[in-house]
């Protein structure tokens, strides 16, 4: 279940563009999640588009320990 959800539209990504996503998860605790994440575009080489950032705190139903590896916790 979805406790927060936030995301900012920093620029614009045109139809057809390669899209590299980075997320992480922030911190676990026992049946809360806090993670984050950040969108880009790919351009040229090594050249990166800053298209969104995002955070997400989610309230786990059951037990983590069937969401996440042991050495998480």
């Amino acid at each position: 279940m979805t406790i927060d959800l936030h995301v900012t539209c920093v620029s614009a990504a045109p139809l057809g563009s390669r899209l590299e996503v980075e997320s992480t998860v922030e911190q676990a605790g026992k049946s809360i999640l806090f993670t984050s994440c950040r969108i880009f575009t790919l351009g040229e080489g090594d050249q990166r588009t800053l298209v969104a950032t995002g955070v997400h705190t989610k309230k786990v139903v059951g037990h983590l320990q069937k969401v996440l590896p042991k050495s998480k916790l």
